[in-house]
C-alpha cells in the first residue's frame, strides 16, 4: 500500500510539468517569429541572393544579357517642305517623317576582366537591320527631302580651318556631290539613314584637290569608302552600323553592389578631353541596361552616354505599376540644361573664349568628330526662341521624353526608352550662292529612339533577373508570414 501511494506521488509530481511543457512548441514558434520580425533574417537572406544574382558574373543570365541584347531604333526625318523659301531668307517649315524602324543588336566583346578593380573591359558592336513590320507603309523607298547634312557640314568644317580658301571653292564646292542643286537633299531614307549617298573626288576642278585630297587621307566619320578610289558614300549613321565602338569598362558589382553597371572609362580614358573641366570629362554613369539595385528612393540617376561623351543625371519622377511590379520612374528633365552646370560643355573659340549654345542644345563636334548639335525630341525643355525659327515642331513630355522604370529590388529595367535629335547650325554664308540669302537659326535633321520591343511591358533583358528574385522573394514572404500568424495566434 506504502508503495502504491508512493507512485501516486510520483505521476503528480510529473503532471504538474506536464502543463508548462504543452506550451513549449507554441514557445518556440513565437520566439521563432520575433526573431523574423524584428531580426528580418529572411530580409537579409533576399537580398544577399539578390545580390549574387544581378552581379556581372559568367555563370548569372544577368550577364548574358550584358553581353547581347536586342531593341528597335526609331528614325523620324524632318522634311523640309519648303526648300525654295529657304534659300530666299524663310524660316524652315519642317514635317516629320517617320518612325522608320530597325531591329538594333547590341553585342558586348569581352577583351579582359580585371579581379582587383573589379571591372570588365569590352567593345561594343551595334548592328541594325530594317524592320518592315515595325515601319507599317514606309519603307527604306520611302523619298523624303532634306537638308543635305554632309555638303554643309562640309562648308563648316572649312570655315572652321581655313575660312578664306572657302572664297575660292565656295562657288563649286558642290560639284563633289553628284546630283545636288541645292543645299536640300532629296533621296530614299534608307540611303540617308545608313547605306549612304555618293560624294565623287574621282573627276573634280583643279581647285577642289586640296579638300579631296584631305577627305581621300582621312575621311570624316560621315563618309564611307568604296572599292573606287576617290568615291565616297554619305549617311547619318553609317559609322555605328557594324562598327567597332569603345573600349569601356564596366563595374561588375562583386564587392560593391552599388557599383554596378558604373562605367569608368570611355576610350580607355577615366578622365576624357573633350569639355573644359575635369568634372565634365570624369567618365561615370551606367550604359542605361545595367542598373544596380535601389536600398531607398534615390532622387537622381546617372548614366554615361558615349553619343555625346558625357553623363546626365535623370530624376525621380513616380512610382508607376507595370505587370503588377512596382518601379521607379526617372526620367531626363530641364535640369540637365542648367546654364552653369552646361557651361564646361560649351565650345571655345580661337580665343578660348566660351561661346553657349541657346539652352536646350549642346554641340557635339568635339565628340563626334561631325559639326551636329545635340537636343531633346522637337527641342523639349530647350530655349522657345528654337521653335520660332524651326516650324512644325510640337514638343510633348509624353511622347520626346526620355526616361526608364527601373524595378527598385534589382534595379532592372522594367521600361524606358532613351531619345536624341540632331541638328545643324544654319547661317548666311556669303561666299558659297545657296546660303547667301538663309537665315540664322538651328536646323534639325531628324530625331531617334532606342526602346525595347516589350515596351510599356517588362523588357526582354528585364525577365531573368525579376524571374529569379521574384521566386526568391515570394518563398521568403510565405515564410515570413506563417511566422507571424503564430505570433498573432
Amino acid at each position: 500500500m506504502k508503495s502504491i501511494i508512493n507512485r501516486m506521488g510520483k505521476i503528480n509530481g510529473l503532471n504538474k510539468f506536464r502543463k508548462p511543457l504543452a506550451y513549449l512548441p507554441g514557445l518556440l514558434v513565437l520566439s521563432l517569429g520575433l526573431y523574423i520580425v524584428i531580426d528580418q533574417p529572411h530580409i537579409r537572406f533576399i537580398t544577399n541572393r539578390i545580390h549574387e544574382i544581378v552581379q556581372l558574373r559568367e555563370e548569372n543570365d544577368n550577364y548574358r544579357v550584358f553581353l547581347k541584347l536586342t531593341v528597335f531604333f526609331r528614325v523620324w526625318l524632318f522634311e523640309v517642305t519648303n526648300p525654295e523659301a529657304v534659300m530666299a531668307g524663310d524660316n524652315p517649315s519642317l514635317r516629320e517623317i517617320g518612325p522608320f524602324v530597325y531591329d538594333l543588336h547590341i553585342e558586348k566583346h569581352v577583351i579582359r576582366v580585371d579581379e582587383a578593380a573589379d571591372e570588365i573591359n569590352f567593345t561594343v558592336t551595334k548592328t541594325y537591320f530594317f524592320n518592315q513590320k515595325e515601319s507599317g507603309d514606309l519603307t527604306e523607298d520611302t523619298v523624303v527631302t532634306v537638308l543635305n547634312f554632309a555638303y554643309l557640314g562640309t562648308i563648316q568644317k572649312i570655315i572652321s580651318l581655313a575660312a578664306t580658301f572657302l572664297k575660292k571653292i565656295g562657288p563649286i564646292i558642290h560639284q563633289i556631290f553628284p546630283g545636288v542643286v541645292s543645299p536640300f537633299l532629296t533621296a530614299k531614307a534608307g540611303e540617308i539613314i545608313f547605306s549612304g549617298l555618293p560624294l565623287d573626288c574621282t573627276n573634280v576642278d583643279k581647285a577642289l584637290n586640296l579638300i579631296c585630297n584631305v577627305l581621300k587621307g582621312n575621311p570624316p566619320p560621315l563618309l564611307k569608302k568604296t572599292d573606287t578610289p576617290g568615291l565616297f558614300l554619305y549617311s547619318l549613321f553609317y559609322r555605328v552600323n557594324g562598327t567597332v565602338q569603345g573600349p569601356f569598362t564596366v563595374n561588375r558589382g562583386i564587392k560593391n553592389i552599388y557599383s554596378l553597371g558604373n562605367t569608368t572609362s570611355f576610350k580607355n580614358m577615366r578622365v576624357t578631353n573633350y569639355w573644359a573641366n575635369e568634372t565634365c570629362n570624369v567618365v561615370r554613369g551606367t550604359d542605361a541596361i545595367t542598373w544596380p539595385p535601389m536600398p531607398k528612393k534615390l532622387s537622381k540617376i546617372q548614366g554615361y552616354e558615349p553619343q555625346l561623351c558625357r553623363s546626365l543625371n535623370l530624376s525621380f519622377m513616380k512610382e508607376v505599376m507595370l505587370n503588377t511590379l512596382m518601379g521607379y520612374q526617372y526620367k531626363l528633365t530641364a535640369d540637365v540644361w542648367n546654364q552653369k552646370d552646361m557651361e564646361c560643355y560649351c565650345p571655345r573659340n580661337k580665343k578660348k573664349v566660351m561661346e553657349c549654345l541657346p539652352s536646350g542644345l549642346m554641340d557635339i563636334d568635339k565628340c563626334q568628330e561631325v559639326p551636329v548639335i545635340f537636343s531633346e525630341p522637337h527641342f523639349l525643355h530647350a530655349s522657345s526662341e528654337l521653335l520660332d525659327y524651326a516650324q512644325g515642331l510640337h514638343p510633348s513630355e509624353e511622347k520626346h521624353k526620355t526616361f526608364i522604370v527601373l524595378d527598385p529590388l534589382t534595379g532592372a529595367p522594367i521600361s524606358g526608352s532613351k531619345k536624341i535629335q540632331l541638328n545643324m547650325k544654319m547661317s548666311s554664308i556669303p561666299t558659297v550662292p545657296w546660303f547667301t540669302n538663309v537665315s540664322d537659326g538651328y536646323f534639325p535633321l531628324l530625331w531617334a529612339e532606342e526602346v525595347s520591343p516589350s515596351t510599356p511591358s517588362i523588357s526582354t533583358h528585364t525577365t531573368p533577373r525579376l524571374k529569379s528574385s521574384i521566386s526568391l522573394v515570394s518563398l521568403c514572404t510565405s515564410s515570413s508570414s506563417i511566422a507571424q500568424s503564430k505570433i498573432h495566434e
